[in-house]
């Protein structure tokens, strides 16, 4: 289920990768900001669609009904900020920084990239370092950007709940992976020689 559910997520970022180029040839927007979002959407269809199969099976059903509610926010309001641009806006500043923060995030992931955090396990190298959630804060910052580019209250509403959900998926994430991190050390500790026998 999960595999069908990965290629379905990853057919649907490449889509969005696609849409984005339309995006391009219909307004002369900040082209940088927008092909680093193409490509950030595309490898991460790409990596969805080749992801392993998850080692452990997951029963969060809620974490499937969040990305949907996600997905169907962005979309909604990228229509917005497609229908009433703001040029000269700064918000593409914020699209940058926030596509560069999720895709180096996605990369340090590599084949680990998934929507559930527990089928793919604990990652510590590249902004995992530094922050606990680096595409999530990414993907904000993305949102953020987006809503400065458009002057539709729709699009602002839209983007809010989008935050609102990444914020409510980094809880769960947060939930998950201190569950794994438990059951790794007990797993450590059982294979760990007793002390006190030798």
């Amino acid at each position: 289920m999960i595999q069908v559910v990965n290629i379905l997520l990853g057919l649907w970022s490449v889509h969005q990768a696609w849409y984005a180029t339309t995006l391009i040839q219909e307004f002369n927007i900040q082209v940088f900001a927008i092909m680093l979002f193409i490509f950030t959407e595309a490898v991460q269809g790409v990596l969805l669609i080749f992801a392993p199969a998850p080692k452990v099976k997951v029963r969060r059903p809620t974490n499937f009904v969040w990305v949907v509610l996600l997905l169907i926010c962005v979309m909604e309001a990228g229509v917005n900020v497609v229908k009433s641009p703001l040029p000269h806006s700064p918000g593409f500043i914020l699209i940058l920084l926030g596509q560069i923060l999720s895709f180096w995030a996605v990369i340090s992931l590599g084949r680990m990239f998934g929507i559930f955090s527990e089928a793919r396990g604990i990652c510590t190298s590249g902004p995992y370092k530094y922050l606990k959630h680096p595409m999530y804060v990414g993907y904000a910052f993305t949102y953020i950007g987006l809503a400065l580019q458009t002057d539709s209250p729709k699009a602002w509403y839209f983007l809010l709940a989008a935050i609102l959900i990444q914020v409510i998926r980094a809880y769960q994430e947060s939930e998950a992976l201190a569950k794994l991190r438990n059951k790794e050390k007990i797993i450590i500790q059982r294979s760990m020689p007793n002390e006190e026998s030798t």
